[in-house]
């Protein structure tokens, strides 16, 4: 056994001493480092049965790790520590290459080999499936076909290509002396209210509209249009989370001014309103036609009025109204007023107008398909048909007001929608790209215009046409035709005659004695040149181009307008020179109508354009007022009172009155809602009246404004120049859809 060092040390020191006392010494320090030594070491072994002992306290009747266990654990590495190392550098590696939230695609899964049930989605997914939420997704390019949409699928408001109003009542569709029924949504009768359409909106979305609580009834339903609730309380509400439509209880009296928006603030009355941007889409090419609706054996007959034929089944009786009349082969005929009685005992019957005796014939016929032949003498102009109680024209017919009879039109059956949105046009300051300036332009400084920009450029679309000379025998008056493209006959197919429309402008010149202001004359030319170079980059621009025939007289009195005058040469108003209650006037004054009706050359030259045209569907005669109107008669109308010209001239003024409120024009009244009205003058020998009453085509006059009081516009500046585009094109297109929408 090896000696302790320290206690070698000391024996070595004994052995080598030699005095008694330095032995004696070295033995006593000896004996004590042995004995250090020894409590050392029972001090240890003290401590060491200590820990034994607690480790017998804790393992006793426990599952110990044996040895071989701590062998098997090492895993073949020279000891526990080496593979624990080793392991944990491996997992750190694979840790490395983990994959960050968010970077895992579909891409990187096997779809063979995960499999989904309805667990793995959270309850907001799952709500998107049944159609309770709306599905945030962007499809792929092409990937929504047709069929793939419900109807009504897609509204306005979420079409980028629309411009919607904040409004989203729209008080045209209301439904008059009806209210809503608190517990079930039902309509019911009430002489002081009406309601509203059955409206879409938002599931827990907050709405707010005008009116107190307690005035106006809401009523909510769900998707399958089941009651759901109903209140009236006013202000702010929050729609039911399984509410799909709305709809309102209203108050006569509120139901002009009534604004329902989104949202918890209540924003500025505005009119309903949906229309195409210009310039966002594109419409397909789908021509409306007009037809002419020939019958073989009555030939083409027209019958026109602005009251009803009416047939009284019961007396055997049927009534012609006053001004009611004919055309038959080009040739117009006043039909007598009064009540003519049918046949006693016929079931099938046929009514003759005979334009020589003026009188009518009714004679029986074995069956309604057996007609006498219509011939210049014997015009078939109705059927009546007792088995089935039913009288009806035949041949060629308009239908004007409740049941009255007009010109047949066929219509296709693409939807006409949006509206005309006119391109920034120029000012009348010789800043244009035309060169206008208002006091200096002349027919000739127009003609060019029109030849320049919109004839030559158009050879195939547009044609210009030598009507005639003025009354001074020296100024041309051209007429342009817009003719839209007809397509050539396939398989022995006869494509009928496209639509027609006649406008005339021009009729006073520019002057102190009452005349026109050039803002019309030059917004038409704008209006023209639009069409026919920005057709691709306009809705309605398109549709007319391509559906609508355009027939157009700019100037009909060159005279006046070179020489500033509001009469032609010989001082005669030639809109005064009409044949509808014609006199004569005050020679020298504004409203000379000349010697006799139609004594001068530019109304001859007007009446005979009208008349060329007896299937056109309407006229608009176009001029500027000659002052400055206050805000609330900027857009005029004039015509004759029974016109339907003023259903789409209401329509105008609403929608004008509404945007250009929106723009905010400088110095515009933005609380004024209607800036326009429409005069009733039918007894003044004026065009629109003679064309209505006796050339028999609805017509109206229009009037763009110079200014209005208390405007900040610059004087023929931009801003009114569109606006007066804006008139005349929109009052175009609303026409067109108001005469189509009657079908």
């Amino acid at each position: 056994m090896a000696i302790n060092p320290k206690i070698k040390k000391k024996a070595e020191d004994i052995r080598n001493k030699i005095f008694g006392s330095e032995v004696r010494e070295s033995l006593a320090s000896g004996i004590e480092a042995i004995s250090e030594d020894v409590e050392a070491t029972i001090g240890r072994q003290n401590y060491v049965e200590e820990q034994f002992q607690d480790v017998l306290d804790e393992t006793t009747g426990k599952d110990v790790i044996s040895a071989p266990e701590l062998i098997a654990a090492r895993n073949g590495k020279s000891n526990l520590k080496t593979r624990l190392d080793d392991e944990h550098a491996q997992v750190t590696a694979q840790l490395q290459q983990k994959a960050t939230k968010g970077d895992i695609g579909l891409d990187d899964l096997n779809k063979n080999k995960i499999q989904y049930d309805e667990t793995w989605f959270t309850d907001s997914v799952k709500s998107q499936w049944t159609g309770n939420t709306p599905v945030h997704t962007t499809p792929a390019d092409n990937s929504l076909t047709t069929h793939k949409f419900t109807k009504k699928a897609i509204t306005a408001d979420k079409a980028e290509f629309f411009d919607v109003s904040t409004n989203i009542f729209d008080k045209s569709k209301v439904t008059p002396n009806k209210s809503l029924n608190a517990t079930t949504g039902a309509l019911i009768d009430n002489t002081t209210a009406d309601a509203s359409d059955i409206t879409p909106i938002y599931a827990g979305t907050n709405y707010i509209h005008n009116g107190d609580a307690g005035m106006i009834r809401k009523v909510f339903f769900n998707e399958a249009m089941t009651f759901i609730s109903s209140d009236m309380e006013g202000g702010t509400f929050k729609t039911p989370l399984n509410a799909k439509y709305i709809r309102f209880g209203i108050p006569k009296g509120l139901v002009n001014d009534f604004q329902f928006n989104q949202g918890s603030t209540l924003l500025p009355y505005e009119e309903h309103y949906e229309f195409i941007k210009r310039g966002t889409l594109n419409l397909v090419k789908n021509p409306i036609e007009f037809s002419e609706t020939k019958n073989t054996l009555t030939g083409n007959v027209i019958l026109f009025g602005n009251r009803p034929v009416l047939f009284d089944l019961t007396l055997r009786s049927f009534t012609i109204p006053d001004e009611t009349g004919l055309l038959f082969r080009n040739t117009r005929y006043l039909l007598p007023a009064g009540t003519f009685q049918l046949l006693n005992t016929a079931l099938h019957q046929v009514v003759f107008y005979n334009p020589v005796t003026n009188t009518f014939e009714v004679k029986a016929s074995p069956d309604i398909a057996n007609k006498n032949a219509t011939s210049q003498d014997n015009i078939s102009i109705a059927v009546v048909d007792f088995v089935n109680l039913k009288a009806y024209a035949v041949g060629n017919f308009i239908i004007r007001g409740q049941g009255s009879i007009s010109k047949t039109i066929t219509f296709s059956s693409q939807e006409i929608i949006g509206d005309y949105e006119p391109i920034t046009t120029d000012s009348l300051d010789g800043t244009g790209s035309d060169g206008l300036i208002a006091d200096e332009i002349t027919s000739g400084q127009m003609y060019d215009l029109y030849e320049a920009n919109i004839v030559a450029p158009h050879a195939d679309y547009v044609k210009r046409t030598l009507v005639g000379y003025d009354q001074s025998g020296t100024l041309p008056i051209h007429r342009y035709s817009f003719k839209a493209y007809n397509p050539v006959a396939l398989q022995g197919k006869v494509f009928r005659e496209k639509p027609t429309i006649l406008i005339t402008g021009g009729m006073h010149g520019d002057g102190q004695d009452a005349g026109d202001r050039p803002n019309m004359l030059a917004a038409t030319y704008y209006f023209f040149k639009d069409l026919a170079n920005n057709w691709k980059d306009d809705p309605v621009l398109e549709y007319l181009r391509w559906n609508v025939n355009i027939e157009f007289i700019p100037i009909s009195n060159p005279w006046g307008v070179d020489n500033k005058s509001r009469r032609n040469s010989r001082q005669v108003d030639i809109n005064r020179n009409f044949d509808n209650n014609w006199t004569l006037g005050t020679i020298g004054s504004n409203a000379y109508g000349g010697t006799a009706p139609f004594s001068e050359k530019e109304t001859q030259y007007v009446r005979d354009f009208i008349n060329l045209f007896p299937n056109a569907i309407f006229h608009i005669d176009l001029h500027t007022t000659g002052g400055n109107p206050t805000q609330d008669k900027m857009i005029y109308f004039d015509m004759h009172k029974d016109s339907e010209m003023a259903y789409p001239a209401i329509d105008l003024i609403r929608r004008l009155s509404t945007k250009w409120n929106k723009r905010a024009y400088t110095g515009l009244d933005t609380n004024i809602k209607q800036h326009g009205y429409i005069v009733d003058q039918p007894d003044m020998p004026m065009i629109s009246n003679w064309t209505e009453r006796k050339a028999n085509t609805h017509s109206a006059t229009l009037e763009a404004f110079p200014n209005f009081t208390g405007s900040g516009l610059t004087p023929f500046g931009t801003e009114l120049m569109t606006m007066a585009g804006e008139e005349l094109g929109n009052y175009i297109w609303y026409c067109l859809k108001y005469f189509k929408d009657k079908k």
